[in-house]
């Protein structure tokens, strides 16, 4: 089906208030479960890594010390589905008429001698397993196919910050050396020695990607087409407080948007991540992770507040455990065991060890195989972007750009954002320490910055019509940029 057919679909039955938002959640029209299982179907056949991306949407999973709960979307109901769990850690899940939605090995040894306990929520077409660990171990992945992390909803190993750089935790003791970075303009993975590797799928194009390894962690700052909002702003490029007091407005990054969907895999149309963190809420109470609901999560935990009890698992011996599951999983015997696994004593101090920026500019991948229709299950499709500038012809004469709009709140950014309008796209930049140039066939924008930069670390990006976005690299990172252009330019 096409991305524009798809749209048009979820259009059709977008709830108009929150009543109706939560109807349509609890009690989903037959004719959506029908449409999401026909998609399920053609994802399944259609192989392709886009479309295996888009499939760990049907499931997601939570773990304590002693178990792990797995949480999956079913194309049917209770009665058609079959699961098998098969020693030594085989999980087959399938609805009858319908490929099997998970069928695979766990990362990690199960307990076959205690029971497995499971839960219908059967409005939501969905079943929570729990089953349990042969050893108390954190595990990194769900299946030995799988990634780091991948739909754990309360997996604390990648945090994202105020603009869009992703901080992926590594082995306390962990080199430079032991990390490799594998990023293009669709995908980004993370391998690190005696460690899962990291992979996920850009939801939105990326055609720029800095990448650092220190402190424990690889950094890595991504820019793309990513999605926009409308704000004002006065000729000076101060923020206006309404579209009334503005002179002008600007197509700006959601940078709030762009963290919540800026991966494939981090899709849950299905819910089952919601679910898993409601689980994991019930099971484990105050001793789980520090994570706050989400707020669908939220209101649908409000929703079910009297009928709890039938959507909970039934007690364990691991409810009286005194340690909580934040102290077990902060426990330092984990770097210990990494060093034990690649065959490295632990070092005697903590000397960081920092690496100098790896700034990538990414060439255009050909467009997925399967595009990614909006809504639902399925996401939003990629857009391409273009990465380069075409050759701009010389100029008898250009027309000055005075008009623009900047990033006047950027105190703790190491960039700050510069947009123009130019009435065409044939559009270059040329950055200095402290100047800028940019034109294009009939403008010119040229100022002389305020504070310093550092132009190797600085690009820019074409939007449609003309609208272009500088990232000014900052000299300075922590140094807080109340000005843009000198007062005497």
């Amino acid at each position: 089906m096409s991305s524009s057919s798809s749209s048009e679909f979820y259009a059709s039955k977008m709830p108009k208030t929150a009543e109706e938002a939560m109807a349509m959640i609890w009690d989903k029209p037959m004719e959506v479960r029908e449409y999401e299982r026909e998609q399920f179907r053609s994802l399944v056949e259609a192989g392709t890594p886009v479309s295996r991306a888009q499939l760990s949407n049907c499931y997601a999973w939570t773990q304590s010390k002693q178990s792990v709960t797995v949480v999956v979307w079913l194309q049917g109901s209770l009665e058609e589905t079959h699961v098998e769990v098969t020693e030594p850690a085989h999980i087959k899940v399938q609805t009858e008429g319908y490929p099997a939605v998970i069928d695979g090995d766990f990362a990690y040894e199960i307990d076959p001698s205690q029971d497995m306990d499971s839960v219908a929520w059967e409005r939501l077409d969905i079943i929570c397993f729990k089953i349990f660990k042969k050893r108390e171990e954190r595990w990194e992945r769900l299946f030995r196919d799988g990634t780091r992390g991948l739909r754990a909803a309360d997996f604390p190993g990648t945090e994202w910050d105020d603009e869009l750089t992703l901080f992926v935790e590594m082995p306390k003791f962990a080199t430079r050396d032991d990390v490799f970075v594998d990023v293009d303009s669709t995908r980004l993975r993370i391998e690190c020695a005696g460690c899962a590797p990291f992979e996920r799928h850009f939801r939105w194009a990326s055609s720029t990607a800095t990448w650092c390894f220190g402190k424990g962690r690889v950094e890595v700052s991504i820019d793309g087409d990513l999605p926009t909002k409308l704000e004002y702003f006065k000729k000076n490029g101060e923020a206006a407080s309404c579209r009334e007091d503005a002179d002008l407005q600007a197509q700006v990054p959601d940078y709030d948007a762009a963290r919540r969907g800026m991966f494939v895999e981090e899709e849950d149309g299905m819910l089952t991540r919601i679910v898993a963190e409601m689980m994991a809420k019930m099971d484990y109470g105050e001793r789980g992770l520090p994570t706050i609901l989400s707020g669908v999560a939220q209101n649908m935990f409000s929703y079910i507040q009297r009928e709890r009890d039938l959507y909970a698992f039934d007690d364990t011996p691991e409810a009286s455990d005194p340690e909580t599951i934040f102290d077990w999983w902060n426990n330092d015997q984990k770097h210990l065991d990494w060093c034990a696994s690649v065959g490295r004593e632990p070092p005697d101090d903590d000397d960081d060890d920092d690496d100098e920026p790896v700034v990538q500019v990414l060439d255009d991948d050909p467009p997925p195989e399967l595009p990614l229709p909006p809504g639902g299950m399925l996401g939003t499709a990629p857009v391409k972007l273009e990465t380069a500038a075409a050759p701009v012809p010389r100029a008898l004469r250009r027309t000055p750009l005075t008009d623009y709009a900047w990033d006047s709140d950027n105190a703790g950014k190491s960039t700050v954002k510069l947009y123009l309008d130019f009435e065409d796209n044939d559009i270059r930049a040329t950055f200095g320490e402290t100047e800028l140039t940019v034109t294009s066939r009939t403008q010119v924008f040229t100022a002389k910055l305020a504070n310093p930069i550092n132009p190797d670390a600085s690009s820019f990006k074409r939007k449609k019509k003309g609208t272009v976005v500088l990232s000014l690299k900052k000299a300075t990172p922590q140094q807080p940029w109340h000005s843009l252009i000198r007062a005497d330019d």
